[in-house]
């Protein structure tokens, strides 16, 4: 560590410390920020940026300063969407758009902004014959584009060029093409003054107008340079121009960057040449030996980036690809895990990573280990798993008397388990007859059921709107279930959620029952809840076992002994970066010329993410790693991918791996 205590020993400085995954990097960042304050430096001076929700729970845990004032520690959304508030009166006055003349503008959360963007594309769809040439759905097709819009604002593309963008990339585009690509920027352009007009803004639009509007002011500029005289962006790969360009603006005393620059050298490149103020670098090299996990990785990655290989006498990876069937690969994971138990890790140790939302794996692994009291975190986890939130979504549907919401019999046979405590044959019989009849029709004779239906009829009769009903229902009725006060964190989350939906509904008037609509979306995971609060509880608890995409995990900083990586032959791990209406790379990197996207560009690119993610999976794993495939898919196609193919070429090369 002599070379990154240099930027200990003398401050201000410039620096940005390069190293992979688990090679100190926030270790040292967090450590730096100590320093600062050690030095007498006030918190209030010192922006710290950092990639997402779980970063920051690592930084908020490691950073307890009983005399320090609050700690400037947030994701770039989170800190603009401050500044908006704060001075959103510049904004309207530089931006002659905005005719709804609001204190604050209204934000909308990403969820919100897909459909949105859904209605739209249904409305262009339907009623002006636009978009008619593309085969997604319009779901598929509002992901796409509201992906575009974000790229574009965070690498400070103009938003009108996006179908052109697009367009000019394409290897052989035709004039049918380009019809649709003009389509699509009909669409968008829609999208974006429809939504500026009534000064309700979301993720892109933040960005666009606090780099056009905002950060150009010379008053505002005047403050935030007052504000901060240091800057610390921690995961600086995943960084774009909007931040770079906030950088550049505050031109700091201190400039600390950390991040793992070895891979998407074409981006990571792009990067550092946009940044105005001179730094050094320090570069964190991997040593060798501290576990074999670190080790296969490291020789990994050098013989897919430079064609060396290294032979070890153990390799701690195993490959699980005798299955034929993709039951017969969940029936190996459990048997697996069943194993590791007899060794003696607990669930805690593993992590079973998954590249989509299995919901027979998680069924699977539920019902194998129900005796051993294992509770699953699964970050894509659905409200009606959940017996609290569940309870919670139908009694508030019950009290607004919906009849469209989406419950079958399944959900009001869980409404009778987990709200009356019946078992499963009594809780079938009223379930069915309930789902046919109506809940208050069937023979139930229980004082607590007479007095939900009271309770029930006197809510309807109030008519609350929905999110002013979901905190009465909270406190009347999930809070008195067991552990119901454990739910506090999501049931806040889900009500400030359906605030802000509610609030956009009824500013656009766009769909006929938006209350009904909001739950319909909270069952359908299509407005999700933040799960941060939960993770923080469940993370120590050694009987908790992990399932979490690549991303989730990543971002989740853990580290695990055990990794069980699934269906790595399948499509779904597919990294390529051009998909049907987007490709972020050409909003990255390609300047104002119009360069033809090629599929051996498109091959490069694919590479090159596979090594970061691959690596940094790796990376975050100490004792083993079993990578489980089955030769057919679920829907029995046959499977393979670029990622597969390395991983087996690699480990060929590197010779015999022995049964783990």
């Amino acid at each position: 560590m002599i070379k990154i205590d240099r930027i200990f020993q003398n401050f201000p400085g410039k620096f940005l410390v390069n190293g992979e995954r688990n090679s100190g990097k926030t270790s040292a960042a967090i450590k730096l920020y100590k320093k600062l304050i050690e030095n007498n430096i006030s918190s209030e001076k010192i922006l710290v940026l950092y990639s997402g929700s779980m970063a920051g729970l690592n930084w908020r845990e490691n950073l307890v300063f009983p005399s320090v004032n609050k700690i400037n520690g947030q994701t770039y959304y989170s800190f603009i969407k401050s500044e908006l508030n704060i001075y959103w009166p510049i904004v309207l006055e530089n931006c002659h758009r905005i005719n709804k003349k609001l204190i604050k503008p209204k934000f909308m959360s990403y969820d919100l902004s897909y459909y949105m963007m859904k209605l739209l594309v249904n409305h262009y769809r339907n009623k002006k014959n636009i978009l008619l040439d593309i085969t997604s759905s319009s779901e598929r097709v509002a992901r796409m584009l509201i992906s575009n819009i974000n790229v574009c604002a965070e690498n400070l593309v103009d938003f009108e060029k996006i179908g052109e963008k697009l367009f000019y990339s394409l290897d052989l585009a035709t004039t049918l093409e380009q019809n649709t690509y003009d389509e699509i920027n009909t669409v968008i352009n829609q999208y974006i003054s429809s939504l500026i007009e009534k000064g309700t803004i979301d993720y892109a639009l933040s960005v666009y107008l606090y780099n056009e509007f905002l950060i150009k002011d010379e008053t505002y500029l005047k403050k935030l340079r007052n504000r901060f005289e240091y800057v610390m962006v921690d995961d600086f790969e995943k960084s774009n121009k909007a931040i770079l360009n906030l950088i550049n603006k505050l031109e700091p005393e201190g400039l600390y960057l950390f991040g793992n620059m070895k891979f998407n050298k074409r981006y990571t490149k792009h990067l550092l040449d946009y940044i105005q103020i001179p730094f050094e670098t320090i570069d964190l090299l991997y040593k060798r030996g501290e576990n074999l996990v670190g080790d296969f990785t490291q020789d990994f990655v050098n013989y897919h980036m430079e064609g060396q290989s290294h032979r070890e006498s153990h390799i701690p990876v195993k490959v699980e690809n005798n299955h034929i069937l993709r039951g017969q690969m969940i029936e190996g994971i459990c048997e697996k895990i069943e194993r590791l138990f007899k060794q003696g890790y607990n669930a805690n140790d593993m992590v079973i990573i998954t590249p989509i939302k299995d919901e027979i794996l998680e069924y699977s692994i539920r019902e194998k280990f129900e005796n051993n009291n294992i509770m699953s975190f699964i970050n894509t986890e659905k409200i009606s798993k959940d017996e609290h939130m569940h309870s919670f979504v139908f009694l508030c549907a019950l009290c607004k008397d919906f009849k469209k919401v989406n419950f079958n019999r399944d959900d009001y046979k869980k409404f009778f388990i987990n709200f009356f405590h019946l078992d499963m044959i009594d809780a079938s019989k009223l379930g069915d007859e309930a789902h046919e009849k109506g809940l208050f029709n069937v023979d139930f004779q229980r004082d607590e059921y007479n007095k939900l239906k009271e309770y029930i009829e006197d809510r309807i009769k109030e008519n609350y709107r929905i999110d002013k009903l979901m905190e009465k229902v909270y406190i009347d009725k999930i809070l008195k279930m067991n552990d119901g006060e454990k739910k506090a964190g999501i049931v806040k989350n889900i009500i400030e959620t359906s605030s802000n939906f509610m609030d956009i509904m009824e500013d656009f008037n766009k769909i006929k029952n938006p209350e009904e609509e909001l739950l319909n979306l909270l069952l359908d995971e299509k407005i999700k809840s933040n799960k941060t609060n939960e993770f923080r509880e469940f993370k120590d608890n050694e009987n908790t076992l992990f399932i979490m995409t690549p991303d989730s995990y990543v971002n989740s900083n853990l580290n695990k002994k055990i990794q069980i990586w699934i269906d790595i032959s399948s499509t779904t791990w597919n990294m390529r970066t051009k998909k049907e209406l987007s490709n972020p790379y050409v909003f990255k990197v390609n300047k104002d010329k119009y360069n033809t996207y090629t599929e051996e560009l498109e091959g490069m690119l694919e590479k090159e993410i596979i090594l970061y993610n691959v690596s940094t999976l790796l990376r975050a794993c100490t004792d083993e790693v079993y990578f489980f495939s089955s030769e057919y898919s679920k829907r029995g196609y046959e499977q393979n991918n670029t990622m597969y193919d390395m991983l087996l070429d690699a480990l060929e090369k590197f010779g015999d791996n022995d049964e783990l």
